[in-house]
């Protein structure tokens, strides 16, 4: 059974502009502006994320250092097939538990807001994804230029 789906459910339905809430500060304040959020959800909101920031760290370490392992047990001379199996569902793993971890953002968050605010950030996110989207098409090497990240591990 693929997971794909399942990650792509789990990134994309659910979550606020997640690169918009992540940044904080000004941005942060503008898109609670646009979405009505009181002084208390927002308060509420920062507290979500700074959370979720704080447990990226952890989550995007342990997938970098898994795919680094698969990759390295993949390059070797001789491929052990049961280690790559291993390393390979250990990545699995950290795969699941960073999704688990952002399903229960856009849960806590989803509880912060009403069903309005909650379909006005869903819009804004679809906005932000857009303009990335166009941004990334500008020139060769032009000032919006986005090289893939292999470590990033998130998709939009």
């Amino acid at each position: 059974m693929s997971r794909l789906p399942f990650r792509a459910l789990l990134i994309g339905a659910f979550l606020l502009p997640v690169s918009v809430a992540i940044a904080g500060g000004d941005r942060l304040k503008e898109m609670a502006t646009a979405v009505g959020l009181s002084t208390e959800q927002t308060v509420q909101v920062e507290d979500i994320m700074e959370e979720y920031k704080l447990n990226q760290v952890d989550n995007k370490a342990a997938v970098q250092k898994a795919r680094m392992q698969l990759h390295s047990l993949m390059d070797a001379p001789t491929v052990d097939e049961k280690a790559v199996r291993k390393a390979f569902d250990v990545l699995m793993a950290a795969e699941r538990d960073q999704a688990e971890r952002r399903l229960e953002m856009g849960l806590s968050l989803r509880k912060v807001m009403t069903y309005e605010q909650w379909q006005t950030a869903q819009e804004l996110r679809r906005e932000g994804r857009e303009e990335r989207r166009e941004g990334r098409h500008e020139g060769p090497r032009g000032e919006n230029h986005h090289e893939y990240e292999e470590d990033e591990g998130e998709t939009e």
